[in-house]
C-alpha cells in the first residue's frame, strides 16, 4: 500500500485518506494479507516497524508537511518520487500494488517491472479560489496519469453519480477499470454501546456535531447560517466541531461565527484521535453533515455506527449511505438544514427511530469486514489477468 498519510502512530495530516488506509490495512492484515504501507516520515512520526494490526510500515523521505498543497503539488511529487526510489524493491517484490488518492504518479519509466497497481479515486476537486490555482490543476493531471496506469480503480462512488461521471468523463477512465466499492467502520470501536457520559456532560442537551475539515467544500458556513435560527427555537443549542483546523481556516471560521452572533454557541475542539470520536458520536443528539462536494465520508457512517441521527446533504454518496436512516437536505439550503436540525432535537421518538435505522445500516452493509472482501474479489481478479 502506498499512502502519502497514514496515521501511526498518530498524525491528523489527511484524515480521510489515513483512516481508508488503516482501515483497509488492519481488515487485509486480519484475513491473512500481508501488509506493507509505504508512506511520508516527514513529520518526525513515522518510523520504521510494525502496526498494533501487524502491518509493516516502510517510511519514506518527503516534503508532505501539508495534506495536497504546495505550488504544483510537489510535496506529492517529492513523495511519490521518494516512494519509487527508496522503496522500489519492496514495491516491485509485492502481488498487488494499492494506492491512495495522488501518492504514487507512476511515470513511464517506473511502471515497467511493477506488480498489477489498484489506485482509489475519492472525488474530483475544481479549483475554487486562487491558492487552489498553484496546485489543484496539477494535481489533477498527476491523477490522470496515475490512473492511466493503472490496472483497476476502485471507486467509492455509486454509479451514475457525479462522481463516477467525474471519473469516466474528466479522467476518462474506462468503464471496464472501475470496481466500485464502499469504505467501512469498525463495529468494535464505533457501536451504540459506547459511555459518553463526561462528554455529555460537558455540552448538555442539543448538541449538534460535525466532524471534518474546514473546507469550503464541507459547507460549515452554511451550517453557521442554520445555526442563527436554530438557536431561534433551541436557545442552549451547541454546535460542537471536531477536525484539525489551521491557523487561517480558523480565524476565518471564529470571526464568521461572531459576526453572525451566535459565537457563544459554537465549540472548537479541534483534532481527536480515533479512540475519542465515539464518545462525541453517542453524545450527540444530531450530527450534521452540510458538504457541498464529497467523495465517501466515513464521519457519516461512524456517526451512524454509534447511533446519532444525521442530516446531510443530498449528495449521490452520502445519500447512498444514509439512505432513510437520516434527514437529506439540499446542498447550501441553509432553512432546510435548520428545520431538519430542530425537528430532531424536538423530537425524541423520531430520533430514536433514525439512530436504531443507521446502526442497523452500517452493520448489514458497511463494516470494514464486508468491504475488505470486496478489495480481495478485485485482487483476485488482478492476479489472474497478470497471469
Amino acid at each position: 500500500m502506498i499512502t502519502y498519510a497514514y496515521p501511526f502512530p498518530g498524525r491528523g495530516l489527511s484524515a480521510g485518506i489515513e483512516r481508508l488506509a488503516e482501515g483497509i490495512a488492519n481488515s487485509l492484515q486480519g484475513k491473512g494479507v500481508e501488509v506493507s504501507i509505504v508512506t511520508s516520515r516527514a513529520l518526525g512520526q513515522i518510523v520504521e516497524g510494525m502496526t498494533p494490526a501487524g502491518a509493516r510500515i516502510l517510511p519514506v523521505p518527503s516534503l508532505m508537511t501539508v495534506p495536497h498543497t504546495g505550488s504544483l503539488a510537489i510535496n506529492l511529487v517529492s513523495f511519490s518520487t521518494s516512494a519509487l526510489i527508496n522503496r522500489r524493491r519492496e514495491i516491485a517484490n509485492s502481488d498487488i500494488v494499492q494506492v491512495f488518492a495522488a501518492s504514487l504518479l507512476p511515470l513511464p519509466l517506473y511502471r515497467k517491472g511493477l506488480p498489477p497497481l489498484a489506485s482509489y479515486f475519492p472525488h474530483l476537486d475544481l479549483p475554487q479560489s486562487r491558492s487552489d490555482f498553484l496546485w489543484l490543476p496539477e494535481m489533477n493531471m498527476l491523477l490522470k496519469n496515475l490512473y492511466d496506469r493503472s490496472d483497476i480503480i476502485l471507486a467509492g462512488v455509486p454509479e451514475g453519480s457525479k462522481g463516477f461521471r467525474d471519473l469516466t468523463g474528466f479522467f476518462e477512465v474506462p468503464r471496464q477499470k472501475i470496481r466500485l466499492v464502499y469504505e467501512g467502520i469498525d463495529p468494535k470501536v464505533f457501536n451504540n454501546g459506547i459511555d459518553a457520559s463526561k462528554v455529555k456532560a460537558r455540552f448538555g442537551d442539543d448538541m449538534i456535531l460535525y466532524v471534518g475539515s474546514p473546507n469550503p467544500r464541507k459547507g460549515i458556513i452554511h451550517l453557521f447560517r442554520a445555526m442563527k435560527k436554530i438557536l431561534q427555537a433551541r436557545k442552549d443549542a451547541k454546535l460542537v466541531l471536531v477536525g484539525q483546523v489551521g491557523e487561517a481556516h480558523g480565524t476565518q471560521l471564529r470571526n464568521a461565527a461572531r459576526s453572525l452572533g451566535i459565537g457563544d454557541h459554537v465549540v472548537f475542539e479541534g483534532f481527536l484521535e480515533e479512540s475519542q470520536l465515539p464518545s462525541y458520536y453517542t453524545a450527540a443528539d444530531v450530527f450534521a453533515f452540510p458538504s457541498l462536494n464529497d467523495g465517501y465520508p466515513l464521519v457519516c457512517l461512524e456517526a451512524m455506527a454509534c447511533g446519532c441521527p444525521i442530516v446531510a446533504t443530498r449528495l449521490d454518496t452520502i445519500s447512498e449511505i444514509v439512505g432513510d436512516s437520516g434527514i437529506l437536505v439540499d446542498p447550501g439550503a441553509e432553512i432546510q438544514i435548520s428545520d431538519a436540525i430542530v425537528s430532531l432535537l424536538e423530537d425524541r421518538s423520531l430520533r430514536r427511530s433514525l439512530s436504531d435505522r443507521g446502526a442497523e445500516r452500517v452493520n448489514t452493509r458497511f463494516t470494514w469486514d464486508k468491504v475488505t472482501d470486496a478489495y480481495l474479489r478485485t485482487y483476485s481478479e488482478m492476479l489472474d489477468a497478470s497471469r
